[in-house]
């Protein structure tokens, strides 16, 4: 996956933010998270698209 960059599942992904899965699986069903959906349920997190989440979601914070 050397195109796309580093990938995190969603596992990682929750594990890095400190949150449960399931928030992770809401983020990207809200589309406040971006993810590639490579088959029936594996979906894979861009590590540029966590950065963006990470940064929105500090703007907000501070709103």
């Amino acid at each position: 996956m050397e195109l796309l960059g580093k990938v995190y599942t969603v596992e990682e992904t929750a594990e890095l933010l400190k949150v449960d899965i399931n928030t992770v699986y809401k983020w990207i069903k809200e589309k406040k998270l971006s993810a590639i959906k490579l088959g029936g349920t594996t979906w894979r997190i861009k590590e540029r698209d966590l950065h963006y989440f990470i940064l929105q979601a500090a703007e907000e914070g501070r709103k």
